[in-house]
């Protein structure tokens, strides 16, 4: 009669075993972990631009550009940039710019549908060009820290700002257009440059052809223009003195 024997693993088998399961775990966590934060970033892109929309309604209702930052602790210190002409410093302090934690009241959204952890979504504001806004947030891509970032400003080069004389000028305080394509590119309270002296824009007729000036100008100033492009951004990263942008891993917060 024939003996039974029983089969079993060697070492070598139990080790190779071990090590593909251990590689399909691995893989299988990496991909799980993936898919986590590319659902958390479609969450926070979502609460983005519907804080970002709440912003343009809220100032429908007449509350100021500012309103909607709770402080200060994200605004520009950079003291090279500029922004209407200006630097970003100087006019921090006078607050015609700034950027903070985002005003949930103020935006009367519900505070538990907008938060990214224990973080705040990150507000900038502009006062120039009849007001201008960022919101912002940190996303996980991979290892990095990546900035999403939505609103309305939109920083200007100097070719952008450059608007050119009409001959039929004779007010030495006035600068009017001499084409249509020069409209909107500069605004009131803009501090402005004919190539020697700083101007500030104290007044925009109704049909923004022309401008009026703090001072005399030479009647016949070829052009006038900004003097610097403006800062990319309105609100300050935590990683570097640099506003955010998108997409940039210089970010709002750390997640």
């Amino acid at each position: 009669m024939r003996k039974m024997t029983k089969s079993a693993f060697t070492l070598v088998e139990l080790i190779v075993v071990i090590t593909i399961l251990a590689i399909l775990a691995t893989v299988a966590f990496i991909s799980l972990w993936g898919q986590t934060d590319n659902a958390r970033n479609t969450v926070k892109k979502d609460a983005i631009g519907k804080l970002a929309s709440s912003v343009e309604v809220a100032r429908t209702t007449g509350l100021s550009i500012a309103a909607f930052a709770t402080d200060n602790n994200a605004a520009l210190t950079n003291t090279t940039d500029e922004i209407s002409g200006q630097l970003v410093t100087d006019v921090v302090t006078s607050r015609y710019i700034g950027a903070g934690d985002i005003n949930l009241s103020a935006l009367e959204v519900k505070a538990e549908d907008f938060k990214d952890k224990a973080n705040s979504y990150k507000y900038g504001y502009s006062k120039f060009r009849g007001g201008k806004f960022e919101v912002a947030g940190s996303l996980k891509e991979g290892e990095f820290n990546t900035t999403y970032l939505v609103g309305s400003y939109d920083p200007r080069t100097v070719a952008e700002s450059t608007v050119t004389w009409d001959i039929s000028t004779t007010n030495d305080k006035q600068f009017i257009l001499d084409t249509d394509a020069n409209i909107k590119k500069l605004s009131i309270w803009d501090t402005v440059t004919d190539g020697t002296n700083d101007i500030k824009i104290t007044g925009v007729s109704s049909d923004y052809k022309t401008l009026t000036l703090n001072t005399t100008i030479t009647i016949g100033t070829a052009e006038l223009k900004l003097g610097a492009p403006e800062t990319l951004g309105l609100i300050e990263s935590t990683t570097a003195t640099v506003p955010v942008t998108n997409a940039s891993q210089n970010v709002p917060y750390l997640n």
